[in-house]
């Protein structure tokens, strides 16, 4: 990509990690795709030092930075990374959802209900769930509480402007009573008889697991640390699923026909209610996950030998 060797131009400048000029200089780089940010030791520094360096890096490929998205700021005013917001407060680091991504997915709520002013209400529902929960599960593992919280009362504003666009003569206790209801204990929730509207508020917080800093994906001789790492995401996902999970565990994590791990990117399924299949001692089991790659060449072997 573009700015493959940037690190390497970074480290042959201002030295690599553990050396003296690293820890005097304290540049970083953090990079997502062609987005990236760059630490130092001081305002100054990065302007006449680390920019400069980066210019002619990037003058090499016929590239210049963006004079709109290039910042130069300290890390108590903060700054915008990949939606999240960055800043130090009294000497604590907080990653908090940015106000332009809760902007945003506001706006995506705001077209929905506009575009579906006569929808009913279980289709409402269906069309703003996975656009809230999406940005939920990407948001959970920062300070998000607050922003979630945020979010759920313009939710609940919007959603009450639309009923009431739908019957203007109608008391607020009829249009309440009509659209909102007393579900495990929490007063006010916007649900028809078979959907609810997720509140963003419920989600629980769980805290990101870095990666090694010398983890290689691609490198064959580390792909046991990168699916034990997929495989505590993956339980971690289906906790709240809980007889899926329970599944999962008591096949810790893996497939019972090929024995490898689940993982989030793969297509893997539950046969109803169970499929029967060879496990470590070469027995039958009722233990149903399996991917569906392994599935269907299973089914496939069972459908061959029954034709002997």
């Amino acid at each position: 990509m573009t700015l493959d060797g940037l690190a390497a131009e970074l480290e042959a400048h201002f030295g690599r990690k553990g050396s003296p000029k690293k820890s005097t200089y304290k540049v970083n780089l953090c990079r997502y795709a062609d987005d990236f940010v760059i630490t130092g030791i001081s305002k100054m520094f990065l302007e006449h030092e680390v920019k400069p360096v980066i210019e002619r890096f990037l003058a090499k490929r016929g590239l210049e930075l963006s004079v709109e998205k290039t910042r130069i700021t300290s890390i108590e005013e903060g700054f915008d990374f990949l939606g999240w917001n960055f800043r130090k407060y009294q000497g604590t680091l907080l990653i908090k959802p940015s106000k332009a991504s809760i902007k945003s997915v506001l706006e995506k709520v705001r077209e929905i209900v506009n575009a579906n002013k006569t929808a009913r209400q279980d289709s409402l529902i269906h069309l703003l769930n996975p656009v809230l929960r999406g940005w939920a599960n990407y948001h959970r593992v920062a300070v998000a509480k607050k922003a979630f919280n945020t979010v759920d009362h313009q939710v609940w504003k919007l959603l009450w402007y639309w009923a009431k666009r739908r019957h203007p003569k109608k008391r607020w206790s009829w249009i309440k009573n009509r659209y909102y209801h007393r579900i495990g204990g929490r007063q006010g929730v916007f649900a028809s008889e078979t959907q609810r509207l997720i509140l963003l508020g419920q989600t629980p917080i769980v805290r990101h697991t870095k990666i090694r800093g010398d983890a290689n994906p691609f490198d064959l001789a580390q792909r046991a640390y990168f699916n034990e790492r997929r495989c505590r995401i993956l339980g971690r996902t289906l906790s709240r699923r809980r007889r899926l999970h329970y599944h999962w565990k008591m096949q810790e994590g893996r497939c019972l026909i090929c024995l490898q791990p689940f993982s989030t990117d793969e297509e893997w399924y539950r046969p109803n209610p169970v499929v029967k299949g060879p496990s470590n001692e070469g027995t039958l089991t009722s233990l149903p996950l399996v991917h569906a790659n392994c599935y269907q060449q299973w089914l496939c072997q069972q459908e061959s030998e029954s034709n002997r």
